[in-house]
């Protein structure tokens, strides 16, 4: 979570932010919006140390970067990303080299370690990317509101995902849905494969399963 306490920033004489107060909480999408020049980018470098405010307090968590030091500031910016409005690649650098490009400025990890940890983010970036095109957070949507209908007194069913995010609207719907009565049990805790499972099926390990009994 980052809390905005009372922060002011001018610029020579131009009072660009006055008093904000704003919570950022993890987990949610939060929307800066405003017109040209009302003080979006600025909040934002703000927020990361970029720029020095006159006064207020910015809490990640309850660390105050307003009392850091710079390589404490370093430090925390290890946790943050930042994505540009327009392309702001290295032209002279490959994909895979700009992407790396923090991992060779913020850590000392072995040339291996660093690539594996760049195919984990790059598949995890177009595992998301493919449920958005292919609209799967909507389809399992409509397949939970459907489910009840199509279990008896009794029935049981198992529910198979691959994302983090799926394996939550799943969660999120026989929680609720045991709470209507609809369900009679549902898995609270997640199941996951075994090793012998992950060994005979590498896809296995990011698999979840959570199952529910209809009442």
């Amino acid at each position: 979570m980052i809390r905005v306490e009372h922060l002011n920033k001018s610029f020579d004489s131009k009072k660009v932010l006055s008093d904000i107060n704003v919570t950022f909480e993890e987990g949610k999408v939060n929307l800066i919006i405003g017109k040209s020049g009302s003080g979006k980018t600025v909040l934002l470098k703000s927020l990361i140390g970029l720029h020095k405010i006159d006064s207020g307090k910015i809490f990640y968590g309850d660390r105050d970067i307003t009392l850091m030091n710079i390589k404490q500031i370093k430090i925390l910016r290890e946790e943050i990303g930042v994505v540009f409005q327009g392309g702001a690649l290295f032209d002279s650098m490959t994909v895979l080299e700009n992407v790396m490009f923090p991992l060779n400025l913020f850590t000392s990890l072995p040339e291996k370690e660093k690539k594996d940890t760049i195919k984990k983010t790059c598949q995890r970036t177009f595992q998301a990317l493919r449920i958005d095109v292919n609209r799967e957070f909507e389809v399992l949507y409509e397949f939970m509101e459907k489910l009840p209908d199509a279990l008896k007194p009794g029935g049981r069913v198992a529910i198979l995902t691959f994302h983090s995010g799926e394996d939550k609207l799943v969660k999120k719907a026989l929680k609720e849905g045991c709470r209507a009565g609809i369900y009679a049990d549902y898995s609270k805790d997640v199941v996951r494969p075994s090793a012998q499972e992950c060994a005979q099926n590498g896809r296995a390990r990011s698999t979840k399963m959570r199952w529910a009994v209809r009442a």
